[in-house]
């Protein structure tokens, strides 16, 4: 838009009294506005490349995994302090966790996986009929328990890792459906001690185990201070002592 007025200000130029400064500064004003739409155009022209970019991986199965991935570190990352957490953990079985939450107690070196398979998920969802809507409802659900099964077989591993794992699910919309949909396959989730969470319940999952770090390190604290304080009274007390004697010695 800038560059077809621009080649016609020549011409603008000549109907306008060159000597007039207030037609000048219009010229001016209206170069500026050009400027902003072309500007605006750009922007608007970059988003929509954005937005074909997300729908790309959306649709890729290995970049929409890398995409849980980044989704999945970014909460951890803001939550817990690094010490607390590794990704990208091989385990003994040479299975490779996307995170792994590293506290003492029963979640100690607890595995989530963020790979969970999206792809029938979006095929029941473009289903156009009754027929297809059951047929894809049930590969849904298969892969859903296969994808459990897989996860317990890799990442719950005796004496190495926690006995249970989460599976993250990058989308609280699939999330409430699938429970929706399938209230029943509840028992299979606790039966094989594998969980899914969104990003809302992984958020309520990490502001607890910060909180009980917090409280450990309280409690760590209290007891070097409190340390501190028994080895001060002994010192006071052989202080008082010596004191004592040197009062004995000079009377």
């Amino acid at each position: 838009i800038y560059s077809l007025i621009e080649k016609n200000f020549d011409k603008i130029d000549t109907k306008f009294d060159k000597s007039s400064s207030e037609n000048k500064n219009n010229l001016f004003q209206i170069k500026e506005k050009i400027s902003l739409i072309d500007r605006a155009q750009q922007n608007i022209n970059h988003l929509t490349e954005n937005v074909i970019d997300l729908k790309n991986i959306l649709a890729n199965t290995s970049k929409r995994g890398r995409f849980g991935e980044i989704i999945l570190e970014n909460l951890i990352k803001d939550t817990l302090p690094k010490e607390y957490y590794e990704f990208q953990k091989t385990l003994s079985n040479n299975s490779r966790v996307d995170c792994m939450i590293k506290i003492s107690g029963s979640l100690n070196k607890l595995c989530i996986d963020s790979k969970f398979p999206k792809e029938s998920y979006d095929k029941m969802s473009n289903s156009t009929t009754k027929e297809e809507k059951i047929k894809s409802s049930k590969i849904f659900k298969l892969d859903i328990s296969n994808h459990v099964l897989d996860v317990k077989k890799k990442y719950i591993i005796p004496g190495e890792t926690s006995d249970i794992a989460l599976i993250f699910i990058p989308s609280e919309q699939i999330y409430v459906e699938i429970f929706n949909l399938f209230p029943e396959i509840t028992d299979m989730f606790y039966e094989n001690k594998i969980f899914l969470i969104s990003p809302t319940t992984l958020w309520i999952v990490l502001n607890s185990i910060e909180s009980l770090l917090k409280d450990k390190r309280i409690k760590e604290n209290s007891t070097i201070i409190f340390q501190h304080l028994k080895e001060l009274g002994k010192e006071i007390n052989r202080l008082e002592e010596r004191v004592k004697k040197m009062d004995s010695h000079f009377s």
